[in-house]
């Protein structure tokens, strides 16, 4: 399996309180309005195309997304897992760290790379194309070690 730059909510979030739908350091009450500015100041070269009304749905779909995952409980995946993880950004863990909080969540080895970009960057077709290419590396290496 792999995650694009990603590490476990329990992790990283409080429990959800109800009626509370916010994203990872956002605060409670949060408005579509509010999600749709912060992307079109983060990402707005990748979503330049798109009209207000098209982004308002995107925002309302993302705080939808934020309360599933939010309120979803973690299991165990018994198998490998290669962690693409975004190098810039200000992230408070290293690589490394982010790696060792997937530990009780996977049965596997675990491993990681990292891409020269913003977590908001990660979905770029160049940064997709190297994340691709790690996979596919990773793939490989898992085809030729024994037992894999």
């Amino acid at each position: 399996m792999s995650l694009l730059a990603t590490a476990p909510d329990e992790v990283l979030n409080e429990p959800v309180r109800p009626g509370e739908v916010v994203g990872a350091g956002e605060s409670a009450g949060v408005t579509e309005d509010e999600i749709a500015a912060r992307f079109r100041e983060e990402i707005g070269e990748v979503i330049d195309g798109i009209s207000e009304d098209e982004l308002l749905l995107i925002a309302k779909i993302f705080r939808n997304n934020t309360e599933m995952r939010r309120r979803h409980e973690l299991g165990v995946f018994d198998g490998d897992l290669l962690l693409v993880v975004a190098e810039d950004g200000g992230e408070n863990a290293t690589p490394d760290e982010r790696l060792r909080l997937w530990e009780p969540y996977v049965r596997g080895s675990i491993a990681a790379v990292g891409l020269p970009c913003r977590h908001t960057n990660l979905m770029l077709p160049e940064m997709l194309s190297r994340a691709w290419q790690a996979i596919a590396e990773w793939m490989e290496t898992r085809r030729t070690e024994p037992g894999a």
